[in-house]
């Protein structure tokens, strides 16, 4: 039998990974490791996790046992604001702010906008799940000249007479694929219009998409069953 090696982790990019040279044995399944943010940081056994200990146990073994630890947290944590939307109102800046002190509260580790604020996503979860936030007071969401990606997780936020709901799913499975072929050909012609009007004078033209999508056709339990299914 080969000697199994110590695991480093050295900065606050290293998702955090099993422990090689013993079983680790996490007594809840919210008990992730969460990564080290400074100096390295060298786990030889389970007494140099930091987690708490709680109550059932969760045995991690393996990278494949971290995987579905991981996917249960993202589980049950979006399963959380699904069932109370009233978690995340707001729009903005106000939202991506609440959306993170929500994180910070139940320990998850993430980067908010890690392409910059104009740019999707808003969070990057575990180092791997993607999240755009989006909010509205009416049927529909702006998309402006974006569209949905498909392995991103959308969490939209509708607020109508007081009344918050939560639509969340991956990209690929909120559109229609004529809805983006479609929008491919605006592009194009977008980009057309672009090259065709020259500016004048003082006028500058630039052609631009203001997209919108209409949100009341989407099933929202059946978008939020298929994303969890997904993390299975």
């Amino acid at each position: 039998m080969s000697e199994k090696k110590k695991v480093v982790i050295e900065d606050e990019d290293d998702i955090p990974v099993p422990v090689k040279s013993k079983k680790v044995v996490i007594e809840d399944e919210d008990d992730i490791p969460i990564p080290v943010k400074s100096k390295k940081f060298v786990i030889e056994d389970e007494d140099d996790i930091p987690v708490p200990v709680k109550s059932k146990k969760f045995v991690i073994e393996d990278e494949d046992d971290l995987s579905v630890a991981i996917k249960s947290t993202i589980k049950k944590f979006l399963q959380e604001i699904y069932d109370n939307p009233y978690l995340l109102p707001g729009s903005g800046t106000e939202h991506e702010e609440i959306f993170e002190k929500l994180l910070k509260e139940r320990g998850i580790p993430y980067v908010r906008n890690p392409n910059g604020t104009q740019q999707s996503p808003d969070f990057i979860l575990f180092h791997k799940w993607l999240v755009e936030l989006k909010s509205t007071k009416s049927d529909h969401i702006m998309l402006n000249d974006g569209f949905f990606d498909d392995d991103v997780i959308y969490i939209i936020s509708r607020t109508k007479k007081s009344q918050i709901d939560s639509i969340i799913a991956l990209g690929k499975d909120v559109y229609i694929d004529d809805e983006k072929e479609a929008l491919t050909r605006f592009r194009a012609d977008i980009r057309r219009l672009r090259k065709v009007y020259k500016d004048v004078r003082n006028l500058f033209l630039y052609p631009r998409a203001a997209n919108r999508y209409n949100l009341n056709s989407l099933d929202r339990v059946l978008l939020f069953d298929a994303l969890k299914t997904g993390l299975e």
